[in-house]
């Protein structure tokens, strides 16, 4: 078991800060799809909002509390409309720990292969690191 899953695990208070710090991040992570999808910068998105360029970098890291009106103003400068929908969780959904998975940085004008990190049977990595223990074998 890992230290997060631990951690979760421990109590109900921290089994509801964690639902609450990922409902944060993939809010984050939609804007940030959108406005890459749409071309849009966090200058961009600061402008029209009337606020500074650092004010939307904390919402969208999560420093700062990001409102639903927040959200849906953002959504809508990039063209978007947010859905919003409840979901009855099940001891399915409840966190569980990734044992394969690629995870992938979302910055195309600086990726490379240390930017791709790859989890086999729970044990994380970088493609570049299993490119290089490939070469020696």
């Amino acid at each position: 078991m890992t230290q997060l899953t631990e951690w979760v695990n421990t109590s109900p208070e921290r089994q509801r800060e964690f639902a609450e710090e990922r409902l944060i991040v993939d809010a984050a992570e939609e804007i940030w799809t959108a406005m890459e999808h749409e071309g849009i910068s966090k200058s961009d998105v600061a402008r029209i909002l009337g606020k500074s360029k650092a004010y939307v970098t904390q919402v969208l890291s999560g420093s700062r509390n990001m409102t639903l009106r927040t959200f849906a103003t953002i959504a809508h400068i990039l063209g978007y409309e947010v859905e919003v929908s409840l979901k009855r969780r099940t001891s399915e959904a409840e966190w569980k720990p990734l044992t394969d998975a690629v995870v992938v940085q979302l910055r195309p004008s600086i990726l490379s292969a240390h930017d791709v990190n790859v989890c086999n049977d729970g044990r994380w990595q970088t493609i570049d690191s299993m490119v290089g223990k490939a070469k020696a074998a």
